[in-house]
């Protein structure tokens, strides 16, 4: 266990494969902020969902490299070397001279920005009496939170078929302006039309139909 008050700096690992998770993760959250804003008409419109998170998640570690793994345990000691190991990734390297709102916020240090964030605190009997005397209120608070949330409507997911009309306007805009996209969109396209074959091929049954008549 870390002591009290451990910064991410004290993780070896943290300098190579944390670190590149976290660059690939915000990468997509930058993405995401700046094509919202693109249509949204308030700062109230650009929100992130837990699903949002989840394929980020999801997307960034499978961005880790090899590499970046092999070279995060080379700088822990696991394996002595005398030449210089680097952990970053080339990604990591491209965006370090990009700079967000001129120069105030750059973008490496926005992926730095919880590097001295402690990975957790210490205990206090003092912190335990507080939760349990307030205990009562944040339970109030919780309930009204998600009574909240439940007001917020749910978006309906589109049907299959729905789905297929919007690749072909998919194919309209890769025709028009970004032909690169072609094969991204014939890949989808391809996957969708035999979910939907196999949609229509596929026999709803009936519990009749586990009896066989004479």
């Amino acid at each position: 266990f870390f002591p009290p008050n451990t910064t991410s700096k004290l993780q070896p690992l943290d300098q190579g494969v944390i670190k590149s998770f976290k660059c690939y993760y915000r990468q997509q959250l930058v993405k995401h902020v700046i094509s919202r804003c693109t249509v949204a008409t308030s700062t109230d419109e650009i929100f992130i969902t837990v699903m949002d998170a989840v394929y980020w998640i999801n997307d960034a570690w499978k961005s880790v490299t090899q590499s970046t793994i092999n070279n995060a345990f080379k700088v822990a000691g696991f394996i002595h070397t005398n030449n210089q190991v680097t952990t970053d990734d080339l990604s990591i390297l491209k965006i370090n001279h990009i700079n967000i709102g001129g120069q105030r916020f750059s973008a490496n240090e926005f992926i730095e920005i919880d590097t001295n964030i402690p990975v957790f605190n210490e205990w206090k009997d003092i912190d335990n009496h507080s939760i349990i005397v307030n205990d009562e209120s944040e339970n109030k608070t919780k309930t009204n939170h998600y009574d909240e949330d439940d007001d917020i409507p749910a978006e309906t997911p589109p049907q299959l078929i729905e789905v297929l009309e919007m690749v072909k306007r998919l194919h309209l805009f890769a025709a028009i302006q970004q032909p690169q996209l072609h094969t991204v969109i014939s890949r989808l396209d391809s996957q969708l039309t035999q979910l939907y074959i196999d949609s229509k091929g596929t026999k709803q049954t009936k519990i009749d139909d586990s009896f066989h008549k004479n």
